[in-house]
Formats: structure tokens, C-alpha cells, sequence
């Protein structure tokens, strides 16, 4: 079970992947069509700023969620959707449009 909160700060430059979906999608391994919230059945069409629900940890990652939890305050349960690092800025697997 992996827990996250959407991050609520200064948003970090996208590489030239474009987006945070696509970031996600050129960066991991898993294809994500549905939102990663294990409760939720919408398409996820956002790759959003989430950290970790942990104490201590203040990297920021991206998942893809649907509009809906895109807006949630809450923890967000993303089951064994693996977040991405956005650190990944220069990332060979980026793809410029």
C-alpha cells in the first residue's frame, strides 16, 4: 500500500517531456490508464505533484490521477502504483515534442 499527499508548493520546471504525464509516462515502467487511487475507476489524464506520507520526506513525485483526486486534500492510498521522481530533469528517456 503506498500512501501520498499532493504536494502544495512551488511547482518544480518540467523537463522537456512537456508535462508531468508524459514525464511519468517516458520515465516508469508501469502503464498507468486509470487513476492511481486504488479506489477510483476514471482514466487518469494528469500526472500530479505528490510526496510520500512520510515523516521526513520531502521529495516530490508524479502519479497519475484523475481531475477528481487531482484536487484531494486527503491521503491518497495508490496501491502498487510506483511514483515517479521529478528529479529525473535530463533524463535520456525525455522526449522532446
Amino acid at each position: 500500500m503506498g500512501l501520498v499527499k499532493l504536494y502544495n508548493g512551488p511547482k518544480p520546471t518540467v523537463c522537456k517531456c512537456g508535462n508531468w504525464r508524459m514525464h511519468f509516462n517516458n520515465n516508469s515502467t508501469q502503464w498507468i490508464i486509470w487513476c492511481a487511487e486504488v479506489s477510483c475507476n476514471r482514466i487518469a489524464v494528469n500526472g500530479s505533484l505528490v510526496q510520500l506520507h512520510e515523516k521526513g520526506n520531502a521529495e516530490i513525485f508524479v502519479v497519475p490521477l484523475c481531475s477528481f483526486h487531482e484536487q484531494e486534500t486527503n491521503v491518497l492510498d495508490i496501491g502498487d502504483a510506483i511514483p515517479i521522481n521529478t528529479i529525473i530533469l535530463d533524463c535520456a528517456k525525455c522526449k522532446t515534442h
